[in-house]
C-alpha cells in the first residue's frame, strides 16, 4: 500500500518513507512504524501506539517525543503533533498528523 501526504510518501510494501520530490527518507524501526500507523488512523491515544506497534514495553514519554521531533525533522516540516499534554506524558496524550489528508494506493 501507498500513502501519500502533501510531504511525504511512504510505501508499506518496500518500508520506505520518500519526501515531496521522490528521495528516499531514513525514518526506520519505531519511527517508520509509528509513522505507518497514523498513515493508517490519523491519530492515535499511546494506549493505542503501544497496541498497534505490539512493542513489548510501554512507548511513551520522552522515547515518542524524541521518535516525534526526529519525523519532523527527516521529513523537513512538523506533519507529526502531540497534543493534549498536561505535564509529563500520559496515556490520553494523542498522537497525529498536522494534514491528515492521506491518498492511498
Amino acid at each position: 500500500m501507498i500513502y501519500r501526504h502533501k510531504f511525504f510518501s511512504l510505501d508499506s510494501d518496500l518500508q520506505n518513507v520518500y519526501d515531496s520530490n521522490g528521495n528516499e527518507l531514513r525514518i526506520i524501526s519505531d519511527m517508520y512504524l509509528l509513522l505507518l500507523a497514523l498513515c493508517e488512523k490519523k491519530s492515535m491515544s499511546l494506549i493505542e501506539v503501544d497496541d498497534i506497534l505490539g512493542l513489548s514495553r510501554e512507548y511513551h514519554g520522552r522515547r515518542v517525543e524524541e521518535d516525534v521531533e526526529k519525523i519532523n525533522h527527516i521529513i523537513g516540516s512538523k506533519i507529526v503533533l502531540i497534543e493534549d499534554v498536561e505535564g509529563e506524558f500520559e496515556t490520553e496524550t494523542i498522537i497525529s498528523l498536522k494534514d491528515k489528508a492521506i491518498i492511498k494506493e
